[in-house]
């Protein structure tokens, strides 16, 4: 047997709430290093 959730309780629902917790515990940084040297000549056409 299962326990009765409010219907608002989706898996969305609780997803979000997990994400939130997580992101906040570990302070994610959504930066990428880079090389520093940018886009090479040759492909500077194909990077607009």
């Amino acid at each position: 047997g299962g326990r009765d959730l409010p219907e608002e309780f989706t898996f969305k629902t609780f997803s979000d709430w997990i994400r939130h917790a997580l992101e906040e515990e570990l302070e994610r940084s959504w930066e990428i290093e880079m090389n520093g040297t940018g886009v090479p000549e040759a492909y500077a056409p194909a990077a607009g």
